[in-house]
């Protein structure tokens, strides 16, 4: 009987240990995966701009509003009047977004713009837009992107592209 026992006990013993290590393995697994994941407060600390690459706006559409604080690129043609605070920019997609910027380009210049996806609150659109000439703006087949606008990067942050 005291055999029996040894033989229970021992058993009992391995059982133990093996689950021992396969739960140090998991935590092993997840320590490891946090360690590779970026800190959240690094990307908090950085500015807005800088939180990834630059993407072009087209990619976070349909929503842009999620992606505020995002590098962006925008490739198209300035529509409308330039207003005092920046001009809207007609990308090869139909869309029409507001370029908060110093740079005054003329209508139908082709410009790239990088800058960071900022909210524009809806007065302040509605000024701009009266601002620029809302059918000059939005023309024919063009869907604004309200709620957002992207902010120019300093320097040359809006580029005139040869025609």
């Amino acid at each position: 009987m005291r055999k029996r026992r040894r033989g229970v006990v021992g058993a009992w013993a391995v059982g133990a240990l093996a689950a021992a290590c396969a739960l140090w393995a998991v935590a092993d697994f997840v320590v490891a995966a946090r360690a590779d994941a970026p800190d959240e407060r690094i990307l908090a600390e950085r500015p807005a701009g800088e939180r990834g690459d630059v993407v072009e706006l087209h990619r976070l559409l349909p929503d842009a509003s999620d992606h505020v604080g995002r590098a962006v690129r925008v490739d198209g043609t300035v529509v409308g009047a330039g207003t005092a605070g920046g001009f809207f920019v007609r990308d090869l997609r139909d869309n029409v977004v507001f370029v908060g910027s110093a740079a005054r380009p003329g209508a139908g210049t082709p410009v790239r713009v990088e800058g960071v996806l900022e909210p524009l609150p809806p007065a302040e659109e509605t000024e701009r837009l009266q601002e620029a000439g809302a059918a000059a703006v939005a023309g024919r087949d063009a869907r604004l992107l309200r709620d957002v606008q992207v902010v120019a990067r300093r320097g040359s942050a809006v580029a005139v592209m040869a025609g």
